[in-house]
Order: C-alpha cells, then sequence, then structure tokens
C-alpha cells in the first residue's frame, strides 16, 4: 500500500497518514482528524486519479474543502507526485490479493467458521459465563479478536487512532454489563471485512516493511499479521474448547447465574 503524508507543517493539525489509493479511505483518514470531508471530495479524489485534464479543478476543490489551513502544495504533492500504482484508476486497490495477503486471509478463515458456529446456539448468559480460575467469558474473547485484528492494523500499520465502538477496550471493561451477542457478532464481521480490504490493497513489498512493536520489538508488517492471525487462532480455540467442555460441565448452573 503506498502511503502518502500531507506536508506537516502546512497542515492545519498534525498529519496522519493519508491512503489516497482508494478515495473512501483517504475520506475515512480525514472525518477521524476532524475535517470536512463530502462527496464531492470523495469525487474528486477520484476524477484526479481517472483524468489527469480534471486535475487541476480537483485539486482547487480538493484546498477549498480542506481549508486554508492545507497548503496548496501539500494536496500536490501528496496527489499528483505520487504516482498511481494502477494505470487503471477503475480498479482501485480491493480487487485481488497478492499470495502474501491471500495466505494470510485464507488462514484467517480457515476457522472463522466453526468459530461462529460454536457461538450459534449460546444464549447471552452462557455467552458471559466465565470459566474457573478467572478464565475469560465467550463475551470477552469474541469481544477481543476483533479489537486486536482491528487495532494492531490500525496503530502499527496505518498510523490510524485505535478505535473502541464499545467506549473502552475489552482489557480495561469492568464486570457490568457486557455487550449483546449480536453487536459483538457484528463487531467480529465488521472488522474481518476491513481486514479483507487493508490486506486487497497491500503490496507484495509492503510485507517486508520494519515496524517498531512496544512488545515483540522491530518486526515485519508480515509478522504483525503473523500476529493477528495467531490471536483469532488462539482466541478462537479457547471458545470451542469452552463451548465443547466446560459449558457442558458447567450445565444449569450457568442458565441461572
Amino acid at each position: 500500500m503506498r502511503r502518502v503524508e500531507v506536508v506537516r507543517a502546512r497542515a492545519a493539525e498534525p498529519a496522519d497518514a493519508i491512503f489516497l489509493n482508494d478515495p473512501r479511505r483517504f475520506a475515512d483518514n480525514l472525518a477521524i482528524r476532524g475535517l470536512p470531508c463530502s462527496s464531492t471530495f470523495s469525487t474528486s479524489c477520484e476524477n484526479i486519479r481517472r483524468s489527469p485534464a480534471s486535475a487541476g479543478a480537483a485539486i482547487l476543490t480538493l484546498t477549498l474543502t480542506l481549508g486554508a489551513g492545507a497548503s496548496i502544495f501539500a494536496v500536490v504533492d501528496a496527489i499528483l507526485l505520487t504516482p498511481p500504482p494502477f494505470t487503471n484508476p477503475d480498479n482501485l486497490p480491493g480487487r485481488t490479493m497478492g499470495p502474501q495477503a491471500r495466505t494470510i486471509w485464507d488462514s484467517l478463515e480457515f476457522r472463522t467458521p466453526a468459530i461462529l458456529r460454536a457461538t450459534e446456539s449460546l444464549s447471552e448468559a452462557e455467552l458471559r459465563w466465565q470459566p474457573p480460575n478467572a478464565g475469560n467469558s465467550i463475551a470477552w474473547l469474541l469481544w477481543h479478536i476483533p479489537e486486536v485484528e482491528d487495532n494492531w492494523v490500525r496503530d502499527k500499520l496505518l498510523n490510524l487512532p485505535k478505535r473502541y465502538p464499545f467506549g473502552v477496550s475489552v482489557k480495561a471493561h469492568s464486570h457490568g454489563e457486557w455487550p449483546s451477542k449480536n453487536a459483538l457478532l457484528s463487531y467480529f464481521r465488521e472488522v474481518r471485512a476491513l481486514t479483507k480490504d487493508r490486506l486487497e490493497q497491500t503490496r507484495e513489498e509492503e510485507f517486508d516493511r520494519m515496524i517498531a512493536d512496544e512488545h515483540f520489538g522491530s518486526i515485519t508488517v508480515r509478522q504483525a499479521w503473523g500476529g493477528v492471525l495467531t490471536s483469532c487462532a488462539w482466541h478462537g480455540g479457547q471458545i470451542i474448547f469452552i463451548v465443547n467442555r466446560l459449558l457442558a460441565k458447567a450445565g444449569a448452573s450457568v442458565t441461572s447465574s
């Protein structure tokens, strides 16, 4: 994935990495930073990629949209001086995966149907039941898997702020009210769709890029995705173990709790 940054010295706010390969992701990034965005803005991004003849008008539109704080030189540098990765702008990233991305995606998805099937018949009480010795509940695990999958990539690979749809990280959640089963499953599926989109947009050479992680030190993008993959496998296996072994033994005590 090609990454470009608006010139920091001339931006209204410290610039996050902005991805112009997909106008939707550019618009999403601006929205996160509190900058104005509109359908006109997204259309202008697409027009720049589609026709060099329309670039001038589109750049003017983008500059007016971003406001005076963002220099036109920054916009020109970010858009025109960054060569598009595709000769056909209508063939935006997100249509195919390279071999490494495909391996990661297939591995993530291989056990996912079994994980989701294991939760289908569970009640809200069973979802929240805590195993002995302060083990994590299935609700905790269903929350944790997409949180890691989304936020590790957002933080380390995309330079975006972490996102907490339920207000806090699951690790900071007190043992009070939990999101519903439907809400947790929706979160899981939403993040998995984001993962597919992100992998489709990742070039092969990007997997060799080095990043810094506070827990694992200097690692490659490939290893970071490996961490996402193993996190899902690890915690998904715990879900299936709880359903098949622990809940059956707990029996009536779960439904009465």
